[in-house]
């Protein structure tokens, strides 16, 4: 049996603190000098991260392996949080045409990153190093699905 979910405020004072708006500060710390990027992420953003856990992750959880499920969670993650609200939303208003999900192909290369460095243990490292290599590994993502896109839009030449 699932154990009952947090209420949020609970979990974002587990997670950052109470300390006022503090918690915006201790976000950025805590994520970029994060381990690896699975610590990255599960303190990047506690709200979402709230959603995604509780409501996303642990159903699917109960249904399929830990990394198909992991995975699962970014494309919901892009799609919900990313490309719903910017890419169609605010695009379209702007632009009156819909915009291809480029989020959710980005956090389907985050969630195989996460997956492929989970036994990374970069904690010896400075923060700064800490940092860079996390910021590495989302950058790397995102032009992974730079290049993924165009080979899907424009075909291999």
């Amino acid at each position: 049996m699932l154990r009952p979910v947090p209420p949020l405020r609970d979990y974002i004072h587990a997670t950052l603190g109470t300390r006022g708006w503090d918690f915006v500060w201790l976000m950025f710390r805590d994520s970029l000098g994060a381990k690896n990027p699975e610590s990255f992420w599960q303190n990047w953003n506690p709200v979402t991260g709230w959603f995604l856990r509780f409501y996303v992750y642990r159903p699917l959880r109960s249904r399929f392996p830990r990394p198909v499920a992991a995975v699962l969670a970014f494309l919901v993650s892009g799609f919900l949080f990313h490309d719903l609200p910017f890419g169609w939303g605010v695009y379209v208003w702007y632009t009156g045409h819909l915009a291809p999900p480029f989020a959710t192909l980005w956090f389907a290369f985050i969630g195989l990153s996460v997956l492929a460095t989970k036994n990374v243990d970069w904690s010896p490292h400075s923060w700064i190093v800490r940092a860079s290599l996390n910021a590495a590994v989302i950058s790397l993502s995102a032009v992974l699905a730079m290049a993924t896109w165009a080979l899907l839009l424009f075909g291999w030449r």
